[in-house]
């Protein structure tokens, strides 16, 4: 009976760990995406923002 149960143990653990690491993987890159993300609409805000400023300062 054991040696039916230790494979199924031990595909049980790969699973989990698989689906762990896939979970982890999944969120690693939704946070690389995001940071991407924010990195590249900040500067660009700040510009148009900056702009307005100086358009009402100089007008």
């Amino acid at each position: 009976m054991t040696h039916i149960i230790w494979p199924l143990l031990i595909m049980l653990c790969i699973n989990i760990f698989d689906f762990f690491f896939f979970f982890f993987f999944f969120f690693f890159f939704f946070f690389l995406l995001l940071y991407l993300k924010i990195m590249v609409s900040v500067p660009i805000v700040v510009n148009t923002q900056n702009r307005k400023i100086f358009e009402s300062l100089s007008s």
